[in-house]
């Protein structure tokens, strides 16, 4: 593909007789660029380190969010495996937004996104304390909004996004899980993150430089009391998604 393609301006000239469904566009872009990183908005396939590797990404993230849900494999998570400098993350965006604006037609929808780590941090301990956003974007995720969530979505904001955007999360993207040091409070969370999201067959997209065992250790600090539950979520991470693994290289000339 050519390096300079702009998926939400191929969106916009397939739309352009929809003045709704365009306007429309323009605010699912808006929310993509409050989700990701500026770093991450503009892709450069000539110099990404795996090529093939990324291609694959794409087409297993294309059949996962096919529209025909008789047509959806039956693996509905995709997770990207490989060394620092791999390209994961690069791919993880870009695929994300190639398929959201080539489903678009009139509405859409993001995979709400976030680091592990970051979300891990603010679960140290073993309740939310204070922290309300946190407590409500986990309850958003999980679709198991309070009376409170909905009333906060006229107004105000969620982990720095308008409390209104996070209506339009559709499936989940975890960058870095393997950055993610468990807690008991972390590892139950992203567990029941990802039993909502297998029982409800929504998509799940996963970055990690290691997996298996080694993730399993990573994330348990090697603490014996939390081996069962993330050798529990590794499970579910094996039967749920397919994998692909990025290997790094000089970029294309």
């Amino acid at each position: 593909m050519d390096s300079s393609f702009d998926p939400w301006a191929a969106a916009a000239e397939r739309l352009r007789d929809d003045s709704e469904g365009l306007d429309e566009l323009r605010k699912l872009e808006m929310l993509w660029r409050c989700r990701a990183p500026s770093s991450y908005r503009r892709f450069d396939l000539s110099r990404h380190p795996d090529p093939a590797a990324h291609a694959e990404s794409l087409r297993l993230w294309r059949e996962i969010n096919v529209r025909d849900t008789d047509a959806q494999p039956d693996k509905m998570g995709l997770i990207l495996c490989g060394g620092s400098g791999a390209g994961k993350t690069f791919s993880a965006y870009e695929i994300i937004q190639q398929v959201v604006c080539a489903n678009f037609d009139g509405c859409g929808y993001l995979p709400a996104t976030h680091a592990a780590v970051d979300l891990a941090r603010v679960l140290r301990t073993d309740s939310y304390g204070t922290d309300r956003e946190v407590a409500a974007a986990f309850r958003l995720l999980r679709e198991d909004p309070t009376d409170e969530d909905h009333d906060r979505m006229d107004g105000g904001y969620i982990l720095g996004v308008e409390a209104v955007h996070w209506w339009t999360i559709e499936g989940l993207f975890l960058d870095d899980l393997h950055m993610a040091r468990g807690s008991k409070r972390w590892l139950e969370e992203l567990y029941a993150l990802v039993e909502t999201l297998m029982q409800d067959r929504r998509p799940l997209l996963v970055t990690s430089q290691v997996s298996g065992n080694r993730l399993i250790e990573l994330m348990t600090g090697r603490d014996a009391d939390l081996r069962e539950t993330a050798e529990a979520i590794v499970r579910r991470l094996r039967d749920y998604c397919a994998a692909v693994e990025f290997r790094r290289g000089p970029p294309s000339p």
